[in-house]
């Protein structure tokens, strides 16, 4: 079970892992490495030395990690779950969006072959229209015709 570095975290507040709580951001900063992050290997000489990279209002916020390939990776694997419900809202945004698009093409498909039959689309059921007939109102002598 993973430390957390705020065992009192609230729903609105997620729990900060414990490796990311090290490297000493502040809450907008955090709140912006939730959405998008990575850590990324630089080449220097014969080292390669770690890097955490996000954007936060607008411009990149860089921070040293070390030199370490374990922390690294340990820091990316924390770094990732903590993303996860993010990635997770973003895929579900995709997949609705993308079953309206197929949901509103099938209605557009369908529609043309139930009019010979009388029948017509009312948001997602199928209706039949109403026929022609006229309605009498005894109370004031008065009829029309119901569309």
């Amino acid at each position: 079970m993973p430390t957390n570095a705020n065992p009192a975290a609230t729903p609105t507040q997620p729990t900060v892992p414990s490796l990311l709580a090290d490297l000493g951001l502040t809450e907008d900063q955090l709140a912006a490495l939730r959405r998008q992050g990575f850590v990324a290997p630089e080449n220097r000489g014969d080292k390669i030395l770690y890097k955490l990279r996000f954007r936060a209002e607008g411009r990149q916020i860089v921070r040293y990690v070390g030199t370490d390939p374990e922390r690294a990776v340990r820091l990316a694997v924390a770094i990732r779950q903590w993303q996860r419900p993010q990635e997770l809202q973003r895929e579900a945004r995709r997949f609705r969006k993308q079953v309206r698009k197929d949901l509103r093409l099938r209605k557009q498909q369908l529609a043309p072959l139930l009019e010979p039959y009388g029948y017509r689309f009312h948001g997602l059921g199928i209706r039949r229209r109403r026929s022609k007939q006229p309605v009498l109102r005894p109370a004031l002598g008065l009829s029309r015709t119901c569309e």
